[in-house]
């Protein structure tokens, strides 16, 4: 009957659905043990950067984090400001830091719309020039650890894949490890 075979459809449909919801129990299951085990290695690595801090560069583990934060939007009284208030067309600013894992101190950049994008070339210069600031580049580093908070398909990331390998090649770097969180 009509009514059976909806019973059996609902059923199957069912049937489907838990083990849709099964196997995305296991993904979600395995992004955890994942998250966990990645963070344990980081956590390890910010202990050996804490640990090694005052010896010399050579023999030192640098962690740091590299924060790719939201724009910002900053009020512009421009020429071609369209109205009265300045809320029409407000410039982009760009946020970006870096922080030393073991001394928990950040260079926090801030540039505007109109001094540059935020592309690939910028995020390079930008953490080529964080990394002199830092004296890092005054012997080589034992070991240079980045811990980026995006995601690595972005094509900002492999030309800061492509710099840390130039750091190694040139000798400013020992061993660099670049860490994509999850």
């Amino acid at each position: 009957s009509d009514e059976e075979d909806d019973e059996e459809t609902n059923f199957e449909d069912l049937k489907q659905t838990l083990a849709k919801l099964d196997k995305m129990k296991d993904l979600a299951s395995q992004h955890v043990k994942m998250h966990t085990a990645q963070r344990k290695f980081v956590n390890s690595l910010i202990k050996k950067a804490t640990e090694t801090r005052e010896l010399p560069l050579e023999e030192r583990v640098v962690a740091l984090t590299q924060i790719m934060a939201q724009n910002g939007a900053l009020p512009t009284l421009r020429g071609e400001q369209p109205g009265k208030s300045y809320y029409f067309s407000p410039m982009t600013q760009f946020i970006h830091g870096i922080v030393d894992n073991a001394t928990q101190k950040m260079h926090a950049y801030i540039w505007g719309e109109g001094l540059a994008d935020r592309g690939a070339d910028n995020i390079v210069s930008l953490l080529y020039w964080d990394l002199e600031r830092r004296g890092l580049f005054k012997s080589s580093v034992g070991h240079l650890v980045l811990i980026a908070d995006n995601c690595s398909a972005q094509n900002k990331n492999f030309c800061v894949l492509k710099f840390l390998m130039c750091l190694v090649e040139a000798g400013h770097a020992q061993k660099v490890t670049l860490i994509f969180l999850i």
